[in-house]
């Protein structure tokens, strides 16, 4: 089991939990995605969550597993992105009428 601590001075665990997601599903010939660079905590977080679903099939329990967070926890985090991604959205759609 993978445990996640979302602390901000506990970045190193998060780094080193996607290298074992990596280590164990990644292909030995295949590199470090660009999009794994420099980003915000928050974006990584982001990014290990969706990865982990999607090595799950997008089954929220086994990726709950994986991570070693609750289902809820997932459910929750999902939830408030899409609330986040919908209120940038209409606001690109405001700026978009107002031209």
């Amino acid at each position: 089991m993978i445990v996640l601590v979302f602390d901000r001075q506990e970045g190193a665990a998060l780094e080193k939990a996607l290298a074992e997601i990596a280590y164990k599903h990644l292909d030995a010939s295949q590199t470090v995605p660009e999009e794994f660079l420099p980003i915000t905590l928050a974006e990584f977080e982001r990014r290990v969550i969706v990865r982990t679903l999607s090595l799950n099939g997008g089954n929220l329990s086994a990726a709950a597993r994986m991570l070693g967070v609750s289902r809820q926890t997932l459910r929750v985090k999902l939830a408030t992105w899409r609330e986040k991604d919908a209120a940038s959205e209409d606001v690109g759609t405001e700026a978009a009428d107002h031209e």
